[in-house]
Parts: C-alpha cells; structure tokens; sequence
C-alpha cells in the first residue's frame, strides 16, 4: 500500500510532469517559448497590475467552463511528442475533471474533497485534504485554469502581450516547487480573456502544452458529468 507521500507524487509526476506513452509516465505538455509561430511575438505590458485586477475580476465570474483539450509532451530523451486529447470541465469553486480518450481511457476527477482516478476501468479514490501536497495541486490546478493564480503569493507574475492574447509568466517562489516546475506560462485570449493555453517548463528542461479548444463559460453542468464512465 502506497503512503499519502507517494500517492501525491503519483499524482503530480502524472498530471504535470512525465506523460502518457511510457503508461507511467502519463500528463500535460507546454511548447517551448522557441516553437511559437512568428506572429505571437509578445512585448512587457504597461500598467500590468491593471490587467491583473482585469483578468482575476474575470476569473471570479466564472462559474464553469467546459472544453476540448490537446495535451502536447516535450521529452529530451524521446524524439517523438507525446500527444493526448481529451475533454475537461469545470464547476465553482473547485470540482473538475480531465476526461482522457486518447491514445488510453483515463480520467482525473477532483470533487467533494476527493482526488478520484479512473485508469481504465480501474478506479481509485484519495482525500484531497489529508494531505498538504494534494492540497496544495489541488488549488494550483483550480487557480491555474481559471486564471487567478495570477494572484498568488506563491509565484513572481510578469505579463506580455501580442496583437490576440495576454501572457503570464509564472516563476515559483517555493525552493521544493522549482525542482519539478521552473516556469509556468498561461495564455489568455483578449478576445474573451478566457484561457486558451498553458505551458509548463520543467526544472529537466523537459515541458508540457495543454492547448483548450471549444471553450464554453458559464453553461449548467450536472453532478452527473463528474462521475466516471463505466
């Protein structure tokens, strides 16, 4: 039986770190700053605490958001990219799901104080709050989709712009958190402000682009789309 300790490290290494094709190795991808097309060059914004108080006023009137999402893994030591699609969804304050079709059947719950997983039929349940590092995801992952991470004491915030979308530049200011995530970026449409990409660097150099499509905001979504499928 695995203690708590490595359960949540389990839950980390397969929802931010090593992803899916190695089966253990399993979630997100962020493409690197390099890999952008030509046209999203972005430039320091002026007045960024105006922005932030803009995009977290934004945050607060979320009350779902349901989206189709592409998950890109950049390994150094595979030349391949590791890509995943799935549907992910989203209820204030803190219920959510990753629905995972391809390339395995895997989903990633977080409802009622419960960290709950569906690996193909097999399905295992956790409480979020018996142990500080799922908390501490827990809150990471809500913050980060919704856009008031940008608020945060935990991370240093800096802000670009392009002609269609905002950037945040995330550093952690936590010594242990460095060691698994240097640098986070999350792209907000200026269209909608709603989140439209969030890239993960890893401390390897290794990195992670979750890219959400069809995103829909403040739509009605039952109790009943939290559940597994059986």
């Amino acid at each position: 039986m695995q203690n708590k300790k490595d359960i949540a490290l389990f839950y980390y290494q397969n929802l931010f770190a090593k992803s899916k094709l190695l089966i253990v190795l399993l979630f997100p991808v962020f493409l690197s700053f390099s890999l952008l097309p030509q046209s999203d060059s972005f430039k320091a914004v002026n007045q960024s605490s105006i922005l932030i108080q803009k995009l977290d006023s934004f945050a607060l009137s979320l009350k779902t958001i349901r989206s189709d999402f592409t998950q890109e893994k950049h390994i150094s030591v595979l030349e391949e990219v590791i890509i995943s699609k799935g549907k992910f969804i989203f209820r204030r304050p803190n219920t959510l799901k990753w629905s995972y079709y391809t390339p395995i059947n895997y989903e990633i719950a977080l409802i009622d104080g419960k960290f709950k997983i569906n690996n193909d039929g097999r399905t295992s349940e956790f409480d979020i709050n018996s142990n500080k590092m799922f908390a501490e995801i827990n809150n990471m992952i809500v913050s980060m989709v919704n856009g008031s991470i940008l608020t945060s004491k935990s991370f240093d915030v800096q802000l670009f712009e392009s002609n269609k979308q905002y950037k945040a530049v995330l550093n952690p200011r936590q010594k242990d958190f460095k060691r698994f995530i240097s640098e986070i970026h999350i792209f907000f449409e200026k269209s909608d402000l709603m989140v439209s990409r969030i890239r993960m660097l890893e401390a390897s150099g290794d990195f992670t682009l979750i890219s959400f499509e069809n995103r829909t905001k403040n739509e009605s979504i039952a109790d009943s789309e939290f559940g597994f499928k059986n």
